[in-house]
C-alpha cells in the first residue's frame, strides 16, 4: 500500500489490550455470542426460503409440488453457500462468516473485520474491548478525528501492509474465523422466525400482480426491454397507477389461499404432487381469471395503459 494509493480500511480496529492471551479470550467468548447470532440468522433465512414454497404452491400448485419446504430450503442455503466458496461470487442472504484478521504491529495489535452481516460487524467494533481504528484517504476523515491522528493512522496501516510482499491482511497477519459452517438452527428456531401472515400475503401478492402486470405489457404490444430493471420500474409504476387494481384483487386472493398458520408438519412435509387432471383444472381456472380481468385478452382493440418509451 503506498501513498498515492486508494486506501479503505472502513472496519479497522485497535485491542485495547496488548496480551495475544487477552485478545485470545475475548474472541473466544465472541464466537459463543455469535453462535446465536449467527443460529437466529439462519432460522430467518430458512424460515423465509420455507415460507416461499409453502405460499407460492398454494397460490401456484405447479410450482412446488412434492417439495419438503424445509429441506428444500436448507438445500438452497447449502447450494449457494458452496457457490460463495467456490467461485468467490457474494451472496449477502446466505454468508454467515465472520472473519478477523489480526495484525501484530509494534506492541499493538490491530485488526480488520469481514463479514456480510453489517448488524454482527457494528455488534463487535462496540466492544469495550476493541476501538475504532478505521481509515481512508479517498474521502474526508470523519468528524472527531483529529488531522494528525488520522494521519497517524494512515502511517500505521501503511507500514503493516508494507511488511509483507503480498500487502494483503491475511498476508500481514494471521486470521480467526468466528462462525462454524456447520452450524444449524434447530426446528423451533425456524417456526419462531415465521412471518406474520399479512406480511407474507403482501409478499406473494406483489409478486403475483407483478406476473399479471407483464402479462399485461406483452398483451399491450410493448416491446419488453431486454434490461429487467427498466421492466420491473413499469410494472411498479403500473401497480400504482392503472393496475392497482391488480394488486388488491391479488391480495384479497393470496390471503384465501395461503396457510395463516403455519407449524412443524406444514414446514417438514412434502407437498402434494400435482397430477395431470389437476394441472389441466388449474389451467382452465386461470385461464377463466385472466379472461374476467381483462389481462389475456387477444381481441383488445388498443393498449389500455402508456407504458412509456421502451429505455425508461
Amino acid at each position: 500500500m503506498t501513498e498515492t494509493m486508494s486506501t479503505k480500511i472502513y472496519r479497522g480496529f485497535r485491542f485495547r489490550s496488548h496480551d495475544l492471551f487477552d485478545i485470545h479470550n475475548v474472541i473466544a467468548a465472541w464466537r459463543i455470542e455469535l453462535a446465536e447470532l449467527q443460529r437466529r440468522d439462519m432460522a430467518s433465512v430458512l424460515a423465509g426460503l420455507s415460507l416461499e414454497i409453502i405460499d407460492r404452491n398454494a397460490v401456484n400448485p405447479r410450482r412446488n409440488a412434492g417439495k419438503n419446504p424445509f429441506r428444500a430450503a436448507r438445500e438452497e442455503v447449502r447450494t449457494r453457500q458452496k457457490e460463495i466458496l467456490g467461485s468467490g461470487l457474494r451472496d449477502p442472504e446466505v454468508d454467515f462468516d465472520f472473519e478477523l484478521s489480526i495484525l501484530p504491529h509494534e506492541g499493538r495489535i490491530y485488526g480488520m473485520v469481514f463479514s456480510e452481516r453489517p448488524h454482527w460487524v457494528n455488534r463487535w467494533l462496540a466492544k469495550d474491548e476493541v476501538e475504532d481504528f478505521s481509515y481512508w484517504n479517498s474521502t474526508d476523515r470523519p468528524d472527531g478525528v483529529s488531522e494528525e491522528e488520522w494521519g497517524t493512522r494512515g502511517g500505521i496501516w501503511q507500514r503493516i501492509f508494507q511488511a509483507n510482499p503480498a500487502g494483503t491482511p491475511g498476508m500481514a497477519g494471521f486470521s480467526a474465523q468466528c462462525t462454524d459452517r456447520l452450524l444449524q438452527p434447530r426446528l423451533d428456531d425456524v417456526l419462531d422466525s415465521i412471518q406474520p401472515f399479512d406480511a407474507r400475503v403482501a409478499a406473494r401478492a406483489r409478486e403475483c400482480a407483478m406476473d399479471r402486470g407483464y402479462a399485461a405489457m406483452l398483451a399491450d404490444g410493448v416491446k419488453v426491454s431486454d434490461n429487467p430493471f427498466a421492466v420491473i420500474s413499469k410494472i411498479e409504476k403500473w401497480l400504482e397507477d392503472g393496475g392497482a387494481h391488480v394488486l388488491e384483487e391479488e391480495t384479497r386472493r393470496v390471503a384465501q389461499l395461503i396457510p395463516s398458520k403455519i407449524n412443524a408438519e406444514i414446514l417438514t412435509t412434502s407437498l402434494p404432487d400435482v397430477v395431470a387432471e389437476d394441472v389441466g383444472e388449474s389451467g382452465e381456472k386461470q385461464t377463466k381469471t385472466q379472461e374476467r380481468s381483462g389481462e389475456s385478452r387477444s381481441d383488445r382493440p388498443a393498449p389500455l395503459y402508456n407504458w412509456g418509451d421502451e429505455d425508461e
